[in-house]
């Protein structure tokens, strides 16, 4: 469950791989944001991983045209499913910036590469308006201490069944830091596959279009821990934690699955981004469409008031992602 600078999900790869992939779904970090917030803390741990919110996203975020083309942040994938993480073709992070919210927040955390004992992940709260050209691929409501609704992308597992010990699951992750009646969505392009661990991909062609010739391999140092109860109860299905030491492990590069043939020919190229997780309660949606009528009403009265939202995007932007949410519940005819 931990990375280290940008690694990515390994998310169905064989198990000789764990070792270079390790449940790669979050990242390592050595500092603490500070962003205030009014909804969740600025900060928020659990089994190790602490989540931190870079602010709120409540109308919809523009990233500059450049973004749309920009696809160097590249990663080789399978073929026929390509969120399924198999490298990336170098080594060195390479800065998201203005094309993500509040890109210089997470690029201060993804960026570090010298392990401290915390993994992270990051999410918008109050979130509610997915970004410009972006969708809802998954949300999850929870609904009690011990119940949640999901739909999307939130109602797939990252790990096929075992009767051995697992990694925590993503969305089991969520619900533990999670209020009660609070909603999460994930927000990927348009045209990108998400996958549970908070990625979305879309592949950009053979790896013989851009002369990848080997893969970066930066394996993690850590000792696994098993975890047989949580909070005084007895897990049916033990979990796997990490205890990530304090010395990084070597970056290199090697062909190694390459020169593989099944490999191969299997393997592509595609390009990704973070998904954007939204967090918010239903107080939000409708303070939202509130302040959209109250604008509504002072246009029709002459425009004279000031508002601070483009008109007419947070609107799109809300009630997209309430119907995203009714019909992820099977909610809308």
């Amino acid at each position: 469950m931990v990375t280290l600078g940008e690694y990515l999900p390994n998310t169905k790869a064989p198990a000789s791989r764990l070792l270079d992939l390790f449940f790669s779904f979050f990242r390592i970090s050595t500092k603490h944001l500070e962003q205030a917030s009014t909804k969740m803390p600025t900060s928020t741990e659990f089994f190790g991983v602490t989540a931190y919110n870079l602010g709120p996203l409540t109308t919809t975020f523009s990233a500059p045209s450049a973004c749309a083309t920009g696809n160097d942040h590249h990663v080789i994938v399978n073929g026929s499913k390509p969120d399924e993480v198999w490298g990336y073709p170098t080594c060195g992070y390479k800065d998201r910036g203005s094309c993500l919210p509040s890109g210089k927040s997470y690029d201060s955390l993804a960026s570090v590469t010298t392990p401290l004992n915390r993994a992270w992940d990051f999410y918008y709260s109050p979130g509610i308006a997915c970004p410009s050209g972006w969708t809802t691929a998954g949300t999850m409501i929870k609904e009690g201490e011990s119940s949640v609704s999901v739909s999307g992308v939130f109602s797939s597992r990252l790990q096929a069944s075992s009767t051995g010990a697992i990694e925590l699951e993503p969305a089991d992750w969520w619900a533990e830091i999670m209020n009660v009646s609070e909603t999460i969505a994930y927000c990927c392009p348009s045209d990108y596959v998400a996958n549970p661990a908070g990625y979305c991909f879309s592949t950009v062609g053979p790896r013989t279009d851009f002369n990848y010739s080997s893969m970066c391999h930066r394996p993690i140092p850590v000792d696994l821990i098993t975890v047989t109860s949580l909070d005084g109860v007895s897990l049916t299905q033990p979990l796997i934690s990490l205890d990530i030491l304090t010395t990084p492990g070597s970056t290199f590069e090697d062909d190694r699955l390459f020169t593989h043939s099944f490999y191969s020919t299997e393997l592509v190229v595609a390009t990704w981004v973070p998904a954007v997780p939204l967090i918010h309660q239903q107080s939000d949606v409708d303070e939202a469409e509130e302040g959209d009528d109250e604008d509504d009403d002072d246009e029709d009265a002459g425009g004279n008031a000031a508002s601070t939202k483009t008109p007419g995007n947070g609107v799109v932007s809300v009630l997209g992602l309430a119907l995203g949410i009714l019909a992820g519940m099977g909610m809308l005819l």
